[in-house]
This record gives C-alpha cells, sequence and structure tokens, in this order.
C-alpha cells in the first residue's frame, strides 16, 4: 500500500460519499460534473492500488436509499 497516496483517496472516498448523499438523499446537490470527473479519479486509484477498495468505497455499491419523496 502507498501510504502517502491513501489520504488523497480517503479524502476523496469522503467527498463522493457526501455528494452521493446530498443527491440522493437529501435531493439538494451541491455539486454537477465534479462528482463525474472525482468518480473516475477514484475508479483511476484503485485500479492502480486495488488493495485500497474496501466495501465502503463508492465503486462498490449501487447508489443509495432514495428519500422517502420519490414515487415508485
Amino acid at each position: 500500500m502507498c501510504i502517502a497516496l491513501e489520504p488523497s483517496y480517503n479524502e476523496l472516498v469522503a467527498k463522493i460519499n457526501q455528494w452521493d448523499h446530498e443527491y440522493y438523499v437529501l435531493d439538494n446537490p451541491s455539486v454537477s460534473d465534479a462528482i463525474r470527473s472525482a468518480f473516475r479519479k477514484l475508479l483511476e486509484i484503485e485500479a492502480a492500488y486495488p488493495e485500497l477498495i474496501t466495501p465502503e468505497s463508492p465503486s462498490q455499491r449501487i447508489g443509495a436509499k432514495p428519500i422517502d419523496e420519490f414515487r415508485k
């Protein structure tokens, strides 16, 4: 594991998780295209350092639970 890379990776995961929460749970996104470029960067890092991947990584899940106001 590359120790110098880990804080940047963890910060990226935290940002993506926050943006996902704002979008899927709060229905109030604070970013637009930034999340897509951040997610691509996350995938690049995980491809280079697969040992960093955890179940909590945004790359390992599909969306989030939608807010109750979304109708089926």
